[in-house]
């Protein structure tokens, strides 16, 4: 397998990507990381740009690539904003996949 972690900045996220990133890094890993992946749903203004830099970061820390995805929430037809953010992530998360050459997407949530 290889794994690709979502991660948003959060500690949550955060604690997978090491978790995933120390168990790939054994001698005898049963998987490969294939990188981290964000999603900048674009929300929250500077805040959402320094979540991104946070990430960048990480990855570069870590050594392994990372997918980020402007996803702006639109919301149609009566449906909540965090549905419409849901949607929008899972989408994200199989095209970023697909980049990263990931078999599996490791969320926090």
């Amino acid at each position: 397998q290889r794994v690709a972690a979502a991660v948003s900045g959060g500690a949550d996220s955060v604690a997978l990507a090491l978790w995933l990133h120390d168990l790939a890094s054994r001698p005898q890993p049963v998987f490969a990381m294939a990188g981290l992946i964000h999603v900048n749903h674009q929300l929250r203004g500077a805040a959402s740009d320094a979540d991104e830099a946070f990430c960048r970061a990480l990855a570069a820390r870590l050594q392994v690539p990372i997918d980020v995805v402007a996803a702006p929430v639109r919301v149609e037809g009566g449906r909540s904003p965090e549905a419409a953010a849901r949607d929008a992530r899972y989408a994200a998360f199989e095209a970023a996949a697909a980049r990263l050459g990931a078999t599996v997407v490791a969320t926090a949530h």
